[in-house]
This record gives structure tokens, C-alpha cells and sequence, in this order.
């Protein structure tokens, strides 16, 4: 090696630190400019949505001081109370999900050098698309460090770290329930290594630790095991299955949800569900290596088509944020391919296609 001649690891970093810098300015910039043009100040912001619930979660004693409290995940809230300590509770909310969102575009990156000649290009679409990640991972919410942990679990399993993997795919179930949808692609890529059968299943303790203390939590608590779905289907008029796709036959005849959210709704069905198609096709004709990624997306759009709550037609409403997690797979099967000057075309194009966005979406919070 010359004196000249940079470091294996530098060399390794630089695509990384590019990729954090350029999504976390995108971020904070998206941020700044929503909240001149529409005058809005942090507390606003972080009130969006579920951030004041998640608030309430960082900044009360004992954990789940009430029993409505259960259906936000622990993990975020303490992720802000840590944080808490040197600022405001608030602010600490927005850090977390804008450098989540951004280490979760390094770290799709990472895993994508696997499985795409065009990953960097990939991961800086990921920085801006979908239009629902780039902006809620600016709000108080839980689904930026939700997809960060879902990705880094991945890539230390296609690393072999398994009991890691098992461990960081445990904060992401109490972060968000639905990272046990994972599981299903945890079992297939290590029966894919032919690792040892005692090896293939001691990633579940630490990826089922996390939930069985929260629940034994609850159950000293609250006397219920089961609350989290108690106060969930309390909360949205009772049980949220139903037949498949009945949301969304309901939601685009009901004249009381809003025009506008009808197209955009259409737009990110056909992207993921055409993007599950197109994975489908290429896996069966040249690309049998994508089986965990179609593991991945598959459970999150299957439990889409069934969700419909009795009450507000979340599973309409909701559609964006609810299929969000699947993003990852999805992107690839669209996109992998393509030539790499035509997606930095596109994510140029993007970019103030998702900035419009994030000031539409925060207009009608």
C-alpha cells in the first residue's frame, strides 16, 4: 500500500458516510422547509399522529402508567428517554426517527451489495421513496427505527452474526409487533447455511426475550397477558380482519374519505402488490437467491389485505404506513436492473417530488 493510497476501511466508509449524509440532510431540510412554509413549530410537529402518545410513553413513571398506553411499543419511548437526558423529550423524538431513517439507508446499502450491482443508486432512492418513509421518519413515530432494525437484523444474519441478529430482531419486535413477520425468513436463510438445528433456533431467545418480559410486564401490570389487543380492538370498534381486500372496496366508495387521499392510496397498492409480482416472476425465472426477500415483503401484504377496522377505515386510511416495512424488497424488485444512470435520474426527479409530498402530508395532519 502507497502512502497515498487510502484505507481498506475508509475506502469501505466513504459510500456509507455519503449515503447517511445525503439522506439526513434530505431529512432535516424536508423538516425546515415544511415547517416555514406552514409556520410550524417542533411541539406541533412532534403532536402529529402517535408522537404525543410516544411522548407521554418517554416522559412517564411507572412504564405504561395507563392501560390505553399499551398499544405503542416500548422500545422507541425508551430510545427517547435516554436521549431525554441532555434535551427535551421532543426533540430527542424527531433525532431519533431522522438519524434512524438515515442509518436505515446505509444499512439497506450494506445488505443490497449482495443481491444488486446498482445497490448504492438503490439506497439513495430508499433515502427519499417511498413518499410515506421519507416523511415519517421526520415525525415522532416508531417506523424509522423500526425498518433500521429490521435491516440490521438482516444484515448480520447474510453475515452469519445469528445471535446478534436474533438480538436486534428482538428490539424490533418491541418496537413494533409485526417484526415477527421476519421470522419466517430468519428460519429459511439459516436453513439455507445448513447450520446445526440447535444453531438455527438459538436466535429465537433472544428475538423472543423481548416480548416475553413486556408481556409478563402487563400481565403484573394489568392483570392481562393479552391487553395490547384488548386496547387495540377497544380503540378501533372491535376485531380488524376481515375478507380479503373489504377495505379497500369499503374505502374507495366512501364518499367521507377525502378525494385526494383515494389516487394516492391506488398509487401504493400497485407499487407494492406490482412489486410483489415482479419479484414473483424474476425469483421463478433467474433470481432464486431472492426467496428471503420475498419472505420478507410477503406477510406484510398479506396482512394488509384483511385489515379493516369496524369503526375508522384504518386499514384504508393507513395503507402507506401500514405496507411501509416491505418497502425494502420492493424497491429491489422494481428497480434491480435498471441502468445506474437512469435511477439517479430518478431519485433527482424525487426529490422535490417528496418534499411536496411531506408539506402536503403535514398541511393535513
Amino acid at each position: 500500500m502507497t502512502p497515498n493510497q487510502p484505507a481498506p476501511l475508509l475506502v469501505r466508509l466513504k459510500p456509507a458516510l455519503l449515503l447517511f449524509t445525503i439522506a439526513f440532510l434530505l431529512r432535516l431540510a424536508s423538516l425546515l422547509l415544511a415547517s416555514q412554509v406552514l409556520g410550524l413549530s417542533v411541539k406541533q410537529i412532534v403532536g402529529f399522529q402517535d408522537g404525543p402518545s410516544y411522548i407521554f410513553l418517554a416522559t412517564s413513571w411507572p412504564p405504561y402508567a395507563e392501560a390505553h398506553t399499551v398499544i405503542h411499543f416500548p422500545f422507541y419511548p425508551l430510545v427517547i428517554k435516554l436521549l431525554a437526558f441532555g434535551m427535551p423529550a421532543q426533540y430527542a423524538a424527531l433525532l431519533v426517527s431522522l438519524v434512524a431513517g438515515s442509518v436505515a439507508v446505509v444499512v439497506y446499502g450494506q445488505v443490497l451489495r449482495r443481491y444488486s450491482e446498482q445497490w448504492f443508486a438503490l439506497a439513495l432512492i430508499f433515502a427519499v421513496f417511498p413518499f410515506r418513509w421519507f416523511n415519517i421518519s421526520q415525525l415522532a413515530m416508531s417506523e424509522a427505527l423500526f425498518l433500521l432494525l429490521l435491516l440490521w437484523s438482516f444484515q448480520l444474519l447474510e453475515n452469519e452474526q445469528i445471535g446478534l441478529a436474533g438480538g436486534v430482531l428482538g428490539l424490533a419486535c418491541v418496537t413494533k409487533l409485526s417484526g415477527i413477520f421476519l421470522f419466517p425468513m430468519f428460519f429459511y436463510k439459516l436453513y439455507e447455511l445448513r447450520q446445526p438445528l440447535t444453531r438455527n433456533l438459538r436466535w429465537l431467545i433472544p428475538a423472543c426475550a423481548g416480548l416475553v418480559l413486556l408481556g409478563l410486564y402487563l400481565q403484573w401490570r394489568f392483570g392481562s397477558f393479552a391487553i395490547y389487543f384488548q386496547q387495540h380492538n377497544q380503540l378501533w370498534g372491535g376485531s380488524y380482519f376481515s375478507y380479503p381486500f373489504s377495505a379497500y372496496v369499503s374505502g374507495f366508495a366512501d364518499a367521507t374519505i377525502a378525494w385526494y387521499r383515494k389516487p394516492y392510496i391506488a398509487f401504493v397498492v400497485v407499487f407494492y402488490l406490482g412489486g410483489l409480482l415482479i419479484g414473483c416472476l424474476r425469483w421463478r425465472r433467474n433470481q432464486p437467491t431472492w426467496v428471503v426477500w420475498m419472505l420478507w415483503a410477503l406477510p406484510f401484504l398479506l396482512l394488509q389485505t384483511v385489515l379493516h377496522g369496524k369503526g375508522i377505515n384504518w386499514g384504508f386510511i393507513s395503507t402507506a404506513r401500514l405496507l411501509m416495512p416491505a418497502a425494502p424488497p420492493i424497491l429491489l424488485f422494481w428497480l434491480h436492473g435498471i441502468p445506474r444512470h437512469y435511477l439517479y435520474l430518478l431519485f433527482a426527479l424525487l426529490i422535490p417530488l417528496t418534499l411536496i409530498y411531506t408539506i402536503a402530508e403535514f398541511r393535513v395532519q
